[in-house]
């Protein structure tokens, strides 16, 4: 059986690093993300992103519009 303790092994020193680089990089991109979720516990694991339910087309018509870069 694997013990949880073992995630405190990993390495997080670069953590701050990765963040730098993708702020930095975000700031750039001229795309929209798109992720399509089939586990109905993984909008509880994430923030910051809106979760869209309803996947009628005037539904994700108004998400691609809503947004500006």
């Amino acid at each position: 059986m694997l013990k949880t303790n073992i995630l405190n092994s990993y390495d997080t020193s670069n953590e701050n690093k990765i963040k730098t680089i993708y702020e930095k990089e975000i700031k750039h991109l001229e795309k929209k993300i798109i992720v399509l979720d089939d586990d109905p516990t993984g909008i509880q694991t994430v923030n910051g992103v809106f979760v869209y339910t309803d996947w009628s087309y005037q539904t994700i018509k108004n998400a691609f519009e809503s947004f500006s870069f």
